[in-house]
């Protein structure tokens, strides 16, 4: 998995007097934003509700993998993120991905064999085999 950075965002904004959506200077009467396009500028790619509606909006309310239209879609984020469901850099537009419930599924078994190759890749005990899951009786 690609790491989270906050090099490009405006998440990483140090200076106070700079409107986070846009980096202009904020006017006196406005405490954020310069303005409420760049508040909903800024959420659309930081706050999960908002940048999860946005996601879906995006892929036109289908799966981006089979292309179907079911009732239950899910937003998938294709970083790997301590608290997804929190504001953060994590839930802009090219780390998400729309997705059925079987393809989001699909997508999960998949991480999880690739995390358990790299374990065993890292202990360099050989490879990990069926065998080894199943409990050996005598």
């Amino acid at each position: 998995m690609e790491p989270i950075t906050t090099s490009a965002c405006t998440l990483a904004e140090a200076d106070p007097r700079r409107c986070p959506g846009c980096g202009a200077l904020r006017p006196a009467n406005r405490r954020r934003y310069c303005s409420r396009a760049c508040a909903r500028r800024w959420a659309d790619q930081h706050v999960w509700a908002s940048a999860r509606l946005h996601a879906l909006d995006a892929a036109g309310w289908r799966c981006e993998q089979c292309g179907a239209d079911p009732l239950e879609l899910h937003v998938h984020h294709r970083l790997v993120a301590t608290e997804p469901y929190s504001t953060g850099c994590w839930n802009h537009a090219e780390h998400l991905e729309v997705a059925c419930s079987s393809c989001h599924r699909a997508e999960h078994t998949f991480l999880r064999e690739v995390d358990r190759w790299l374990a065993w890749a890292e202990a360099a005990e050989g490879p990990p085999t069926r065998q080894m899951e199943l409990p050996i009786s005598a």
